[in-house]
């Protein structure tokens, strides 16, 4: 599970290959990919959004997070 946080809430200045933004239901979020995490699924809430458009990006930041490339 990679965490979002609204950008507003995210402390400091995210790293642009790491923190990818996106926008969900009209609020600009940020990826923070270096907070990944197994979770149970029962303990996830509901689904608010597919982010399969957002492969690429999602994919690099956990490619720079384990690889440093």
């Amino acid at each position: 599970m990679l965490p979002l946080a609204r950008i507003q809430a995210a402390k400091g200045s995210a790293a642009a290959r790491l923190n990818p933004e996106f926008e969900i239901e009209n609020t600009a979020v940020v990826q923070l990919t270096q907070l990944i995490a197994a979770v149970p699924v029962d303990s996830l809430r509901k689904h608010v959004v597919n982010l399969e458009s957002q492969r690429e990006a999602i994919l690099r930041a956990i490619d720079f997070l384990f690889s440093g490339i």
